[in-house]
């Protein structure tokens, strides 16, 4: 947001803080996670394999992810076999994908 402060002109927005980490663990034989290798469990917490992205929020189901950057950019990842990660092919989305249908859209959630 944009906020008045002593010797900053008006229209500079806030320094921006680096993304803070976050882990994933549990259930992946879709890549649903967004992290680590596809597999039955991740038992042990691994990094979220979105460098530099800061992450505002995530929406997970039994079998697909979704994820909303700061800047409104949405990800999928897993199970697309009805089209549920955004993409027309219905294969396996294993890394986060950008859903490119939505880049020119206000995404407020997800």
């Amino acid at each position: 947001g944009l906020r008045r402060m002593p010797g900053r002109r008006q229209e500079d927005p806030e320094p921006r803080e680096p993304p803070a980490e976050a882990f994933v663990c549990g259930a992946n034989e879709s890549g649903q996670l967004l992290g680590g290798p596809v597999c039955d469990a991740l038992l042990s917490p691994v990094p979220l394999l979105l460098p530099g992205v800061r992450v505002a929020r995530v929406s997970l189901s039994l079998s697909h992810a979704l994820l909303l950057s700061d800047e409104g950019t949405v990800f999928s990842v897993g199970d697309n076999y009805c089209g549920q990660c955004g993409v027309h092919s219905p294969e396996q989305i294993t890394s986060p994908l950008r859903i490119e249908a939505l880049n020119t859209k206000a995404v407020a959630t997800v």
